[in-house]
């Protein structure tokens, strides 16, 4: 592969999640090129990724740059000074790694630009507006990182937890949400998308319009309106489904269950609340069909109680319901 200065410095846009939405589509574009650009690509994620481990908190340039230089110039290292010749794509990492660590050092000492928004909801869902109109809703135990960019007209927002977007089309503006290594570009719609650190998928769920999902590395899916998709981040692959009820119930509270176990109505309803309903073994398989809207976790758990005949008891913040096993 010929040496070229300018795919460098996009892949490290790419890794250091600075790309605009026209250096992904670019990026793209290059990989599905040859598989030659894949493993090249390949070989220089590696290196970054073993790279950024070293601890932010008592970050050492020098020490960064040093455990770079050993993993792409081995030859160099060994040589104690002396000039060694060493493969083109070596080379080209060398460069990359100039360019990933400027960003770097960029982005973990400078003062955030002017037009960056940072929201957190903690134990609640939090409602808020982003600066470009777009209205979200985020589920307790969730971060948004907001910037725009005037060059390109873009819209990020980059995401650890579950949010709910409703966006407000700007002409000829692009607004790409970013969760982990994944992408979700909107197309006009409403979407909702779930990418816990902890968690082993990236869900996106759209209600309205039409949305990109995809990583760096993979064109991924289009999604409609009544669709999801999932990532698999062990896999690295793309699925898509259609939208199961309640998915994203913690935004709308409202709530539909049709036949439903009682331990799985309580499952979804404990996803969403801060209090806990905890039910018997004995009657955790009773089937319930019902349908909550905007209601408080008591007069859910009463209205359960009453459709099946249980009884409620609240101890230290947890309510139960307890009651004779249903018949079949």
């Amino acid at each position: 592969m010929e040496f070229d200065e300018t795919i460098d410095i996009l892949i490290a846009r790419v890794l250091t999640e600075e790309a605009s939405a026209e250096d992904h589509e670019e990026f793209v574009r290059w990989m599905e090129a040859s598989e030659e650009n894949r493993r090249y690509f390949e070989q220089v994620r590696t290196i970054f990724e073993q790279s950024a481990r070293v601890q932010t908190e008592k970050f050492d340039a020098h020490a960064a740059w040093e455990i770079f230089r050993r993993k792409i110039m081995p030859d160099q290292t060994a040589a104690r000074g002396k000039v060694v010749a060493f493969p083109v794509w070596k080379a080209a990492a060398s460069l990359l790694a100039f360019a990933v660590a400027g960003v770097f050092l960029f982005r973990l000492f400078s003062i955030p630009p002017s037009n960056e928004y940072v929201a957190v909801a903690d134990d609640a869902v939090r409602q808020d507006t982003l600066p470009d109109g777009t209205a979200i809703w985020m589920n307790s135990h969730t971060g948004i990182r907001y910037a725009f960019d005037k060059r390109t007209k873009t819209h990020t927002v980059a995401l650890e937890g579950e949010a709910f977007f409703e966006v407000d089309k700007e002409p000829d503006a692009v607004l790409i949400v970013t969760a982990g290594e994944t992408f979700i570009r909107d197309i006009g719609t409403s979407f909702n998308v779930k990418a816990h650190p902890d968690s082993a998928t990236v869900v996106v769920s759209v209600i309205e319009g039409i949305v990109r999902f995809y990583t760096a590395a993979d064109e991924g899916v289009e999604l409609r309106a009544g669709q999801k998709g999932v990532y698999d981040r062990r896999s690295k692959t793309f699925s898509s489904d259609r939208l199961e009820q309640n998915e994203f119930a913690y935004k709308t509270r409202v709530f539909v269950f049709n036949n439903q176990t009682l331990q799985q109505v309580v499952n979804s309803l404990n996803a969403v609340y801060r209090r806990t309903i905890r039910v018997d073994r004995s009657i955790e398989r009773c089937r319930l069909t019902v349908s909550f809207e905007d209601e408080s976790i008591e007069e859910i758990a009463a209205v359960i109680a009453e459709t099946l005949g249980l009884t409620v008891e609240e101890t230290d913040g947890v309510i139960t319901l307890s009651g004779e096993a249903c018949t079949e």
